[in-house]
């Protein structure tokens, strides 16, 4: 899935540097020729009242004079309330306040994080199975059943090797997680059968043959293999149970330790369960995210600092990511998930939206003129500001309908992208416009020598291609 996604993405930013720039490209030769956006009629000059509506809508107007007028409400709401907000001082330290509060329930929430997978959401609500399992669990619950193998020939007659078997099998039972009261064990059952004779091994198996061809042994007869030829046991297989046990994380640890114990053992022996293949993720599950999203933010440094044309931005927008990082997880039970191999990919994609979002103000910051930090803030704000809401827009437009979605896989993916996008655009238009306001790069004044702006001689300035270069970004 992570795989599908990385491609999906490369085939977005292609699109985005191909047919988006040339689509980009003929509306703006569209515009300067005068012609409309539907019926590319050339337009002409409003008429008077009798002119038909439809008429009036297709075939008059005008070019946009200036930015203001090209801009949509999205596109002026940012540049109305954003400044507002971390201009006065009052407003500089609620914003930190907030954020201070955002990172102290991060924090707490880490620590109540839950580790594991319900194995009813793999499955639809309605299904038979997710019902079943339910009832099951309610009324019955059961251990996981551990089968103790013996994959090499041993000699089974021999008084030293039965000796092991029951001090492995002691050590076994010994665990608390282990039901002492369970165990289906085809050598204690032949011992006390009357064809047992363990004087050789040859004896001993063709008691054996007697022993299983009786009927009440029948659940035997798949426990042992013997070999004809040699007239010995090739392997074998003593089952136990577990207590029931419902937490994962207690799941994943009865898993390693009975691995343990199969290590610390003279025998040639494995511990093995059918339902230790879901107990796998609950072991691995948060060091393999760590290390995946350590190497994403990695790299996310490594780009940044190619990228970023000031090194202080660096440090912003790497604490900015791992804020976001860190509220991702503590938000996680929340909203009544946990960290499984379904939620990890998740978290692994956001740390892509995590750095979009901060990445356009700070470059919004770099490219702006002012003659304090605040009004460079303000002007990078009135470029950049606008694209960030309209990315997060069109992200939330994207998952919102997964909303619906009775898949866990789905409605999980919905509930991380959202916060994902709601703690960027947070980062990117409320705490780094006060940070970069407060500590930002050095001023950048604008040029005393230019008199007359391009922009000002052409009706209509830059900031639509800046804005469409941040999009790009």
């Amino acid at each position: 899935m992570a795989l599908r996604a990385g491609v999906a993405v490369v085939f977005c930013y292609i699109n985005q540097v191909t047919i988006f720039v040339a689509c980009i490209t003929i509306n703006e030769k569209r515009t300067e020729q005068n012609r409309h956006y539907m019926t590319c009629k050339v337009l002409e000059k409003s008429s008077d009242d009798t002119t038909p509506d439809c008429y009036k809508f297709c075939c008059t107007g005008r070019k946009p004079k200036s930015t203001r007028e090209a801009e949509s409400f999205l596109d002026k709401v940012p540049k109305w309330i954003l400044p507002r907000l971390f201009a006065p001082v009052w407003g500089k330290i609620i914003i930190l306040l907030l954020f201070c509060v955002y990172l102290a329930v991060s924090i707490w929430g880490v620590t109540q994080m839950k580790e594991g997978l319900d194995l009813r959401n793999l499955v639809d609500p309605d299904s038979y199975y997710y019902k079943y399992r339910g009832w099951l669990d309610d009324n019955f619950p059961g251990g996981t059943p551990v089968s103790i193998v013996f994959p090499d020939k041993m000699t089974y007659s021999d008084f030293k090797i039965q000796s092991q078997i029951n001090d492995l099998l002691a050590t076994v039972k010994s665990e608390d997680t282990v039901l002492n009261s369970f165990e289906i064990n085809w050598l204690s059952s032949y011992k006390m059968y009357p064809t047992y004779d363990n004087s050789s091994e040859a004896n001993f198996v063709t008691g054996l043959w007697s022993f299983l061809a009786d009927i009440t042994n029948n659940r035997f007869r798949n426990d042992i293999i013997i070999d004809n030829s040699s007239m010995t046991i090739r392997s074998s297989r003593i089952h136990l149970m577990s207590e029931s046990i419902k937490d994962s994380q207690d799941q994943g640890n009865f898993m390693l330790t009975m691995r343990n114990i199969a290590d610390d053992s003279s025998l040639s022996v494995f511990l093995f369960s059918p339902a230790f293949i879901f107990y796998e993720q609950y072991v691995v599950v948060l060091s393999q995210t760590l290390q995946t999203m350590g190497i994403a933010v990695a790299m996310v440094f490594v780009v940044t600092f190619i990228f970023m044309p000031h090194p202080l931005l660096l440090v912003y927008v790497s604490a900015a990511v791992a804020m976001i990082t860190v509220g991702i997880f503590g938000f996680l039970p929340f909203l009544g998930l946990t960290l499984s191999s379904i939620t990890m990919i998740h978290i692994i994609m956001s740390i892509g939206f995590s750095v979009d979002f901060v990445a356009h103000i700070c470059h919004g910051y770099m490219i702006a003129e002012g003659g304090s930090r605040n009004e460079r803030m303000r002007n990078g704000l009135n470029k950049s500001g606008a694209p960030i809401f309209h990315g997060a827009v069109s992200s939330i437009l994207g998952v919102v309908m997964l909303a619906a979605a009775k898949s866990y896989v789905f409605f999980s993916f919905f509930k991380v992208m959202s916060i994902v996008i709601t703690f960027g655009i947070a980062h990117a238009v409320l705490l780094l416009p006060v940070i970069l306001s407060l500590i930002g790069p050095s001023v950048l004044k604008p040029k005393a020598l230019q008199k007359t702006k391009p922009e000002a001689q052409s009706g209509i300035d830059h900031n639509g291609i800046n804005n469409l270069a941040l999009k790009v970004a």
